[in-house]
């Protein structure tokens, strides 16, 4: 994700909204839908690797795919949390190596379809989940995760975002380019050594009416469980950054 600014002109034209799942509501933030996923690196156990065969499905490697992948189907949550997840896995080339994804997004408002229930059944549900995740490493020598959230806002009268959109100068570089140019999206990258925020970029669908949050962070491994799993270090920059760009009216 490259820092970017980008300004559009203002431009009608009709679109349909995409489908919204559920939401997450806090008193301090605007309700949002999320997408969330962590990637991380262990050494190849071979009880690891059968789990996932017993539990999931295998994906051959292709022409797209140089790599065989072990995916769980989606697993739904206890009937209060709002989070589904999915858990994926390959080797590396030498064999050596595991690489594991887990995805955590908004649970969809629609009844979930047999397939899903029966393979969160086969994982043990939300808990099974959980607990297999944190059996992939030492819990003292947690991996450093690679975490990349992604947050969707509905544009709410009653909230206001700090930093777009904003009208564009009549001395900008674009100004001239056509009329009534707004900046709907920034992005910044943070050059840094270890752990913390990389990089986020925030955009304004004008179309949609609604905001889009993406970044990326570093940081230990650090999945908890409730009714719904959690990638804390996420949920932390997801708060603090909605915190920051987002102001109640």
């Amino acid at each position: 994700m490259a820092s970017s600014v980008v300004a559009t002109t203002k431009r009608k034209r009709a679109s349909k909204k995409p489908a919204w799942p559920t939401t997450r509501t806090f008193a301090d933030f605007p309700s949002f839908a999320f997408l969330n996923v962590a990637h991380w690196s262990t050494q190849y156990d071979v009880a690891h690797w059968r789990h996932m065969e017993a539990i999931g499905k295998l994906e051959k490697k292709s022409r797209n795919i140089p790599y065989d992948i072990l995916s769980t189907s989606a697993v739904l949550p206890d009937a209060s949390g709002d989070a589904i997840a999915y858990l994926s896995c390959h080797r590396d080339r030498t064999g050596n190596e595991v690489h594991w994804a887990l995805l955590i997004r908004s649970r969809p408002s629609s009844p979930p379809p047999k397939d899903v229930q029966s393979g969160t059944k086969k994982v043990g549900g939300i808990q099974g989940l959980y607990q297999f995740v944190i059996s992939t490493f030492v819990p003292s020598k947690k991996p450093i995760a690679i975490y990349e959230g992604s947050v969707r806002i509905p544009e709410k009268p009653d909230w206001v975002c700090r930093l777009i959109p904003q009208p564009v100068a009549s001395a900008s570089i674009v100004a001239d380019l056509g009329q009534n140019a707004r900046l709907e999206e920034v992005g910044y990258r943070f050059e840094h050594e270890g752990i913390g925020l990389d990089e986020f970029r925030l955009t304004y669908g004008h179309r949609e009416k609604e905001f889009s949050l993406r970044f990326r962070a570093s940081g230990p491994l650090d999945v908890t469980c409730g009714t719904e799993l959690h990638l804390s270090m996420v949920d932390q920059w997801t708060e603090q950054l909605l915190g920051k760009f987002f102001l109640k009216k």
